[in-house]
C-alpha cells in the first residue's frame, strides 16, 4: 500500500496526459496502479520539459505555403484596425445634415453617371433593412479625392467598406438623406471568379450570398425574429414559463423515424434527437410548472416535402389544470396578435370551428382551404358502407372544357390519382364534374375528391377570387384511432391494424370513453388542429393524465409499455389534467409571408435529400479515417 506521502508525490508527478486522478487522502494498491498502465517505478520521475527545438520543428513542419508582400501585410493591418462607425444607417435623418459620419456596410453596384459623378447604395444589415445612397462627386477635384473616387468606381458588388462622408438631405426625398463620399476603406475583397449581380440566382451551396443579396430572404429572417419575440412577450404576459428541454433524448416509438446519436461511453447505446418535446412537457406538468412554452428544435428523419425539414422549430406550449378550450383560447389570442402586428392583416372576429367529419365530408380534407368556402363536395347517395359524392368546378371563360380537362389531367399527382381511383370525369360548357364512390368511414387526411379539390384550387383558382387572404379554421373531434388499411401485416393476420391518429398520449373524448372496449374506431379524441389556407399550422390535444388509462391505450395499440415507463411513473405521481399544442413555426412564417416553402424562412435549410450544401453535411464517417470505431459502430453495405 502507498503512504499519503507517496500519493502526494504521485499526484504531483503524473503526466498531464494520464487519466488517473487520485486524492491525497486515500491509499491504492500497486496492482490497482498497474490496471491504469502506470508503472510504480515511474512515480518519482520528474516531468521532462518539452525542448524548444521540438516547438521550432513543429512550426517549421506547419509553415504556410502562402507568402505575402509588405503591402499585403499592410492591407491586412488596415483591415484589422478599421475605425468605429459613428452611426447606423437607420439612425440618419435630415437632422444630421452637414455632419461628418462614418458608416459600415456592403456596397451594391456602382452607377457611373459621368466621369466625375457616381453613386451606390450601402447596406449595413440593419434589422429594418434600410440602405443609404453614397455619392462620389468630383466637382472640385484634387489628387486625394480623385484617388478615392477611382477606388469607389472600381469597388466590387457587395464589397464590405467603411464610408466616411457628409450627410446631405435629398430634395423632395420625403425626409431621406444621402452621404457625400470623403473617404473609403475596403475591409475585404471578393473572389473575382464570383459573378454577382442583383439578379444572380445562387445555389444553396452559396446560401450566404443568397441571404446577402435577396431582400425577401432578409425580410423573412427579420419578420421571423419579430414574431418569435412577440410570441415570448405574449405568452409571458399570460403567465407562461420558458423551459428548455433536452435535445439528447431516448428512442421511443412516436411515429416518424428518429435521428440516433451514438455515444462512445457504451457501445451500442444511442441517444435520439427529439421529434418533439412531447414527453418532457408532460413531465413538466407533473413538476409544478403550470404553464410552459418553448421555441423548440425538433428532428425527424423522413422524406422531405415543401413544408418539411429534417430539423425544424415549433412553438410548443402546455397548460396544467387545463382542457382543449383553454389551449385554443391561448393560441387564438396569439394568432390575432401575430397577424395584426407582424403581417399587418388583423384576423376578423373569432376563428371558426368545424369538426373532422364535416371537413372530410364537405371539403375532402382535414385541412381544408376555406378561402374558397363555396367549392364543396356534395353527397349523391349513401349506404351503411359506401358514399357516392361529386365535385363541380367552374371552367374559366377563356378556356374550352376540353383544354381545361386535358391541362388538369396532365398534373402528375392527378394523372396518378385518376389512374388508381375510379373517378368519373364529365364536362359541360362551363364546369367540370368529378364523381367517386368511397368507403363511408372517414380515415386519413383526405379523400380522392379532396385531393382533386386541392389541385383544382392551385391549378386554376376560381375567377371570383378568394373571400379572404387568410382563412383560419379550427378542426376538432378527430377520431382517436385510425385504420391502417394498406399497412403490411407481418403476421398475415386478417385483423386490421389500428394506430393512434396523432399520438398515443391524446385523451379520448369523455362522451365516447365507454366505446373504447367495444367500438374504438368510433371514439373521438380531444385533438384540435389550427389550419390556415389549407395548411396545418399546428395541432394539440388534451392529454391522458391517468397511468391506468395510458397503459390501456398503449396496450391496445400494441406498444410496449416499458418504452414509456418513465412517463407512466410521472403520471402515477399525481399528475394534473393538462393540454397543449405545438405550432410549426417555420410553416407559420412561410404561410404568413406568402412564401412557397419553409426553406425561404430558414437561414440554412436542408435540401430535399437532407443535405446542407454550404457546409457539406452530413459527412461520411466510415472507412479507415472515419470515427465510427470509437462508438463501437461500423458501416454495413446494403
Amino acid at each position: 500500500m502507498l503512504s499519503r506521502t507517496g500519493l502526494r508525490s504521485l499526484h504531483l508527478s503524473c503526466r498531464p496526459s494520464t487519466s488517473l486522478r487520485l486524492s491525497a487522502t486515500r491509499s491504492i494498491s500497486a496492482s490497482a496502479l498497474r490496471s491504469y498502465s502506470i508503472q510504480t517505478a515511474d512515480i518519482e520521475k520528474p516531468l521532462k520539459p518539452v525542448p524548444e527545438a521540438s516547438a521550432s520543428a513543429s512550426a517549421a513542419k506547419n509553415k504556410p505555403t502562402l507568402q505575402f508582400t509588405e503591402d499585403q501585410w499592410a492591407t491586412f493591418k488596415s483591415q484589422l484596425e478599421f475605425p468605429r462607425a459613428t452611426h447606423q444607417i437607420s439612425a440618419l435623418t435630415p437632422a444630421n445634415a452637414g455632419e461628418t459620419v462614418r458608416l459600415y456596410g456592403n456596397l451594391s453596384g456602382v452607377h457611373k453617371v459621368r466621369r466625375t459623378l457616381a453613386f451606390s447604395r450601402l447596406s449595413d444589415g440593419s434589422v429594418d433593412g434600410k440602405t443609404i445612397q453614397i455619392v462620389s462627386d468630383l466637382t472640385a477635384p484634387n489628387p486625394a479625392t480623385e484617388e478615392i473616387h477611382k477606388r469607389f468606381i472600381k469597388s466590387q458588388f457587395g464589397e464590405p467598406v467603411v464610408i466616411t462622408g457628409i450627410v446631405k438631405s435629398i430634395e423632395n426625398g420625403d425626409g431621406q438623406v444621402e452621404v457625400v463620399l470623403q473617404e473609403m476603406l475596403s475591409l475585404n475583397s471578393l473572389d473575382k471568379k464570383e459573378i454577382i449581380r442583383k439578379d444572380t440566382n445562387f445555389p444553396l451551396s452559396k446560401r450566404h450570398l443568397q441571404l446577402r443579396y435577396t431582400p425577401e430572404l432578409h425580410n423573412a429572417l427579420r419578420v421571423r425574429a419579430k414574431v418569435a419575440s412577440l410570441c415570448r412577450k405574449q405568452l409571458e404576459e399570460e403567465g407562461f414559463l420558458e423551459v428548455e428541454t433536452p435535445i439528447l433524448f431516448k428512442s421511443t416509438p412516436e411515429g416518424a423515424r428518429e435521428f440516433l446519436v451514438p455515444t462512445r461511453r457504451k457501445a451500442g447505446y444511442c441517444y435520439a434527437l427529439p421529434q418533439s418535446p412531447q414527453q418532457y412537457k408532460q413531465i413538466l406538468m407533473a413538476s409544478g410548472v403550470k404553464r410552459y412554452y418553448q421555441l423548440a428544435r425538433c428532428f425527424r428523419d423522413e422524406d422531405q416535402r415543401a413544408d418539411r425539414q429534417p430539423e425544424f422549430t415549433q412553438l410548443d406550449i402546455e397548460l396544467g389544470f387545463a382542457n382543449a378550450e383553454d389551449v385554443m383560447g391561448v393560441i387564438s389570442r396569439l394568432a390575432h396578435k401575430i397577424w395584426a402586428t407582424a403581417f399587418h392583416a388583423p384576423i376578423p372576429g373569432e376563428i371558426p370551428r368545424i369538426t373532422y367529419q364535416y371537413a372530410m365530408n364537405t371539403y375532402g380534407s382535414d385541412k381544408p382551404d376555406l378561402r374558397y368556402p363555396d367549392i364543396k363536395i356534395h353527397r349523391d347517395s349513401t349506404t351503411s358502407d359506401l358514399v357516392t359524392e361529386s365535385l363541380s368546378y367552374p371552367i374559366p371563360a377563356d378556356t374550352t372544357p376540353e383544354t381545361f380537362e386535358s391541362s388538369f389531367r396532365s398534373i402528375p399527382e392527378i394523372t396518378n390519382l385518376l389512374a388508381d381511383s375510379e373517378i368519373h370525369v364529365s364536362t359541360s360548357s362551363d364546369s367540370i364534374t368529378f364523381t367517386h364512390t368511397r368507403p363511408a368511414l372517414n380515415t386519413g387526411g383526405s379523400t380522392p375528391l379532396g385531393i382533386v379539390r386541392t389541385h383544382l384550387l392551385a391549378h386554376s383558382p376560381p375567377p371570383q377570387g378568394p373571400v379572404t387572404k387568410y382563412a383560419f379554421v379550427w378542426v376538432t373531434d378527430f377520431p382517436l384511432f385510425t385504420l391502417e388499411a394498406d399497412e403490411v401485416k407481418v403476421d398475415a393476420s386478417p385483423e386490421p391494424i389500428i394506430k393512434a391518429t396523432h399520438h398515443p398520449f391524446t385523451s379520448p373524448n369523455p362522451e365516447d370513453i365507454h366505446l373504447l372496449p367495444t367500438e374504438p374506431l368510433k371514439v373521438r379524441g380531444q385533438h384540435y388542429d389550427l389550419v390556415l389556407n389549407g395548411v396545418e399550422l399546428g395541432g394539440g390535444s388534451a392529454r391522458i393524465h391517468s397511468r391506468a388509462l395510458q397503459e390501456y391505450v398503449l396496450q391496445f395499440l400494441g406498444i410496449e409499455t416499458k418504452n414509456f415507463e418513465h412517463l407512466l411513473k410521472v403520471l402515477d405521481s399525481g399528475c394534473p389534467p393538462h393540454a397543449g399544442m405545438a405550432l410549426g413555426f417555420d410553416r407559420l412564417m412561410a404561410v404568413g409571408l406568402g412564401l412557397g416553402s419553409v426553406r425561404d424562412v430558414i437561414a440554412f435549410p436542408k435540401t430535399g435529400e437532407g443535405k446542407e450544401e454550404l457546409v457539406g453535411s452530413p459527412s461520411f464517417q466510415g472507412g479507415e479515417a472515419g470515427g465510427l470505431g470509437e462508438y463501437g459502430l461500423r458501416v454495413w453495405k446494403k
